[in-house]
């Protein structure tokens, strides 16, 4: 046996969890790398004032979609994986198809919200001149539409990740990554407004791949025939309000350190923040995919009584992400002044400290980076919401105090503050329901007849992919 078959025996929980990471590890990095390059072209080509009001309007459309965002896909991800695991796929087809028109619905909201406000946004929250208004309202209502190409896309592709289907959310990242650079970079030919359309395009055609890869997908629960739909909604309610509660924190931590900037501090400032949050933004690509695939696996975990196997999981996770984020922060503060100056040009230097301070918070989100996940599995949203809610009021507080005396360093310092805190307050809430370290309580033991996920055989049970007889099978027993 080779060393390859010793550290990753093939088929075992660990294998698969290590493809699965590189198959969205593998999609993130194309975005990264596309998205590095456009950022460069984009910065070089508009200038610090153009490239800042550009994504501040940006910043807006995502703040007003995310916070409209009822975060249904997590629900999705807690009650399809119950009703897979008891093969009730009627249920299973209600419950994604209650996701499709929550997302038409909210869509909708959102977009409505973004045309009429744009105007308003624009003349008394921007610090920009009167001329700019214009452009601004037109940049801002135009990237709306991205919001409606890409409606279907979010339960699909939680359909996909609930199915373990990794490599086709790669493919669609990938895809995704090279759309924007291409059609967005053609439209830097006609500045801002040009890059917004190229977007436009981009959404559409990568709409249309996650949709071929969806609808399979869906098939492979047996022959139409959904259970009740509103039945789902009253089942979905409870965890759908705590998820939601915590997204609309995470979308203004998200978002609050850019919009407060817009709003004291000219765009330039702005376009040097983003240009700083965008290269210390590599820091957290290896640990951001992690996230996403544990989340299935850790509520399957939870699901057949096993808080053990998550406690382990989220340690090893912990010394992973260490290992990982400290020397590589340290590597890219060291060279962030000659990478600057040789991608986005001397003119983004002033960024530099902004940089150091942001390389520090990724480093204490990669080292989380399992929380949300863990919590959301257990079914206590809760306490990501109690901690989403501390980092909101961490942050805006902070940058009220510092943008107007630090500018776009005071919003560096604000989102340190706020996931430095936030991330201790949730490891400390989790510990108190399952405990991290030292030996498990009486009731953490694991319940009698429970096993390994990653040793789940239903017997019968096949690839959901292979399903094309004797009806659906489920895809969370699918253990090669």
């Amino acid at each position: 046996m080779g060393l390859r078959e010793r550290l990753l025996p093939p088929g075992s929980f660990r294998a698969r969890l290590v493809r699965n990471t590189g198959f969205i590890l593998g999609g993130d990095l194309t975005i990264l790398a596309t998205g590095m390059v456009f950022t460069i072209l984009a910065a070089r080509i508009l200038g610090p004032a153009a490239y800042g009001l550009l994504q501040l309007s940006l910043t807006v459309v995502r703040f007003i979609d995310e916070f409209m965002d009822v975060r249904v896909e997590e629900s999705i991800v807690r009650y399809l994986a119950d009703d897979l695991v008891r093969k009730d796929f009627r249920s299973a087809q209600a419950c994604v198809l209650a996701g499709y028109l929550t997302d038409f619905l909210l869509t909708a909201v959102s977009v409505t919200l973004v045309l009429l406000a744009a105007p308003w946004v624009a003349r008394a929250f921007f610090h920009i001149a009167p001329a700019q208004e214009p452009q601004a309202i037109l940049l801002m209502r135009l990237f709306a539409g991205v919001l409606v190409l890409k409606v279907l896309n979010g339960t699909s592709k939680t359909l996909l990740r609930v199915f373990e289907r990794f490599r086709a959310l790669g493919i669609y990242r990938s895809a995704k990554g090279l759309g924007d650079l291409l059609f967005a970079g053609i439209g830097l030919h006609w500045g801002a407004t040009g890059v917004v359309a190229g977007l436009l395009a981009s959404a559409a055609a990568t709409t249309l791949l996650v949709q071929a890869f969806a609808i399979p997908t869906f098939r492979s629960l047996g022959p139409f025939g959904p259970g009740p739909v509103w039945p789902q909604f009253r089942r979905m309610g409870g965890f759908v309000f705590q998820t939601n509660l915590s997204g609309y924190l995470k979308a203004l931590n998200r978002n609050a350190d850019m919009l407060i900037l817009g709003h004291f501090a000219p765009p330039v400032a702005a376009g040097f923040y983003r240009i700083a949050m965008s290269y210390a933004n590599l820091l957290g690509v290896a640990a951001a995919p992690l996230g996403y695939v544990v989340f299935p696996t850790m509520s399957r975990m939870h699901a057949l009584g096993d808080p053990a196997q998550i406690r382990r999981l989220a340690r090893r996770i912990t010394g992973a992400m260490a290992a990982y984020s400290l020397p590589v922060a340290a590597a890219m503060a060291f060279c962030a002044a000659p990478l600057l100056a040789l991608t986005v040009k001397r003119d983004f230097l002033p960024a530099l400290p902004a940089v150091n301070v942001l390389l520090a918070a990724f480093v204490v989100a990669n080292v989380t980076i399992w929380t949300r996940p863990v919590t959301l599995a257990i079914g206590r949203p809760g306490m990501s919401t109690w901690a989403n809610g501390i980092q909101s009021a961490v942050v805006v507080a902070a940058a009220v105090i510092l943008v107007p005396r630090l500018s776009f360093v005071g919003s560096a310092w604000a989102y340190f503050a706020g996931t430095l805190v936030s991330n201790l307050v949730v490891i400390v809430l989790i510990h108190r329901a399952l405990p991290l370290f030292g030996q498990p309580s009486a009731g953490a033991v694991r319940a009698e007849g429970a096993r390994d996920p990653s040793a789940v055989r239903a017997e019968g049970a096949r690839d959901p992919s292979a399903v094309r007889a004797e009806g659906a099978r489920d895809p969370s027993a699918v253990r090669a």
